[in-house]
């Protein structure tokens, strides 16, 4: 992390940051080797991306990430709920409420980074990409990414109670 302060500034700083602690979260939630894989180097690849200012100069890789990193955060939520027990197959609504659940906390969280990429640029750094073209973008690749990884978390649930787990036990 000290080396994205060092090459970019405090806003790839706090990027970083919230990279490391998602990876650390992949370590725990994670609900396969691959999956927790493929999140380490969406997010190290994320952070990467934002120090050296990858961003500014290849336009689809902004839109790539956030549909990426969406369907990682996704993924990691389910795991976190179904690890904690908070999500555990005897919730009302069955597989395509949870999918409705896990789309619109993608959105969510979507939003709530562009509203953290607002702030950055008014109060940490200007070369900061917003404005309507960047934000409106970011928000359909993370609705696109968590809509992805909430059809992955519907057939999971479909997957397990194929194999005789229920919706009335726990998952």
């Amino acid at each position: 992390m000290p080396w994205a302060y060092a090459v970019a500034g405090p806003a790839a700083f706090l990027a970083a940051a919230l990279s490391w602690g998602g990876q650390w979260a992949l370590r725990y939630f994670a609900s396969t080797r691959w999956r927790d894989a493929l999140g380490q180097l969406v997010l190290l690849g994320a952070t990467i991306f934002s120090a050296l200012g990858a961003y500014a100069l290849i336009e689809w890789l902004d839109l790539a990430v956030h549909g990426l990193l969406m369907g990682v955060v996704v993924g990691l939520l389910h795991g976190a709920l179904r690890t904690t027990g908070l999500m555990n197959g005897t919730n009302p609504g069955g597989a395509w409420w949870r999918f409705v659940i896990f789309v619109a906390l993608g959105a969510l969280l979507a939003v709530l980074w562009e509203i953290g990429e607002w702030a950055g640029y008014r109060l940490l750094d200007p070369r900061i990409g917003v404005g309507y073209d960047d934000t409106m973008g970011d928000l359909l690749a993370g609705l696109a990414g968590s809509a992805l990884a909430a059809t992955g978390v519907f057939r999971a649930d479909h997957a397990l109670r194929g194999a005789g787990r229920g919706e009335n036990e726990p998952g």
